[in-house]
């Protein structure tokens, strides 16, 4: 995602708040990488050359630049950090792991409108058949507790 291009380059920029400066000190501990100079930015609907089926989304929330992959012929979802399904229940990643918890939600609405029949979460198991029953349920508890 070319939000995230600087971050991957090396060159992250001033954090936001104290809560990204200690996000980053502590990712920087837990999982050390080296910078990569070449770096081609994907935009919602791209598809990747050596996966021409698969279709990159944008589902920020989880961090600024959030990627899943679609196949729509499979219909195959994997949502990385969007969605988790740890012990069986699916749910948004936890507030303190995400960028911005309003966009996280708004991401799983958005992603629960897809044709989808196996969810490849970042957590937990995958959901091998009716994600997308699974995941329109979900958001639907989502607006109710959501909801004032």
């Amino acid at each position: 995602h070319p939000d995230d291009i600087p971050i991957i380059q090396g060159k992250p920029g001033a954090p936001a708040n104290f809560r990204e400066r200690f996000t980053r000190w502590l990712a920087a501990r837990r999982f050390p990488y080296r910078p990569l100079e070449i770096v081609v930015p994907l935009r919602h609907g791209d598809t990747l050359r050596s996966l021409p089926r698969w279709l990159v989304l944008l589902t920020p929330g989880h961090t600024r630049g959030s990627l899943s992959l679609y196949q729509p012929t499979d219909k195959v979802l994997i949502c990385g950090d969007a969605l988790s399904n740890a012990d069986g229940v699916l749910a948004l990643t936890p507030s303190l792991d995400t960028h911005d918890a309003a966009q996280a939600a708004e991401t799983a609405r958005a992603l629960a409108e897809i044709d989808v029949d196996t969810l490849c979460p970042g957590r937990g198991p995958v959901i091998r058949h009716g994600a997308a029953l699974r995941m329109r349920e979900f958001v639907e508890q989502l607006a109710v507790r959501d909801s004032p």
